[in-house]
């Protein structure tokens, strides 16, 4: 571990994940996500646009040269919950690209007008109809290659009571030991689930962050 200046994040080495970037996808995302999620303007449907940094500004944008308007993006949140009844958590198996017929925890995107803790409440509903309580934000991961940001919420269910939704092939309970790990849909998923699986001293932190990345072909971690 790296301690910086007082204040500073403590950052780990980077750690190649068991992830591919060409299982997350059809196509690969390494086309930077400020020139490949916008091709036309919204405003006049030209599509010229240009990349550029805008008077008054300090990033690259994507500008439209005929009618002058900026096109700032957002980053696509998605929402997660590892739901547990005693010492299992809840998974459910993909019936949807990507990565069809993998585990996953019930997750989706935030939906517009809908706060991040509804969304991970509502994305177990729909994928598992198991209904969870008690949730609290347990890690915050980022992809800032696609714009991506994935939070993860910790909740419990008071019966073990699930079955698949249109989105899943199935669901099932896992301990540690059972759980299906060379199956687990994504990076982010995986990294929850082992860091939730980790022994707990007294006085450890349970929230934590992480970045993924890549640069060639593999997926990698930068723990904070």
């Amino acid at each position: 571990m790296k301690n910086n200046t007082a204040g500073d994040a403590k950052l780990a080495e980077a750690e190649d994940t068991p992830f591919k970037v060409a299982d997350m996808a059809p196509s690969s995302p390494s086309e930077p996500a400020q020139t490949s999620a916008i091709r036309f303007c919204n405003y006049c449907g030209s599509g010229s646009l240009e990349r550029k940094i805008p008077v008054g500004d300090n990033q690259l944008r994507l500008v439209c040269p005929t009618c002058g308007k900026i096109h700032y993006q957002d980053s696509k949140i998605v929402t997660g919950c590892i739901a547990s009844y005693g010492n299992k958590v809840l998974l459910c198996r993909r019936a949807i690209e990507p990565r069809l017929g993998q585990w996953s925890l019930p997750s989706g995107y935030l939906e517009p007008g809908e706060s991040s803790l509804r969304s991970a409440v509502r994305e177990a509903r729909e994928e598992t109809n198991a209904s969870v309580s008690g949730l609290h934000l347990y890690c915050i991961y980022e992809m800032p290659q696609i714009n991506h940001v994935f939070l993860i919420f910790q909740g419990r269910l008071r019966v073990p009571v699930a079955f698949p939704g249109e989105e899943s092939i199935e669901v099932g309970f896992f301990s540690k030991e059972t759980l299906p790990w060379d199956e687990l849909a994504f990076p982010s998923e995986h990294e929850a689930l082992r860091q939730y699986f980790l022994p707990q001293g007294v006085d450890d932190i349970r929230f934590h962050a992480a970045e993924f990345f890549w640069t060639d072909e593999t997926i990698r971690i930068q723990r904070f």
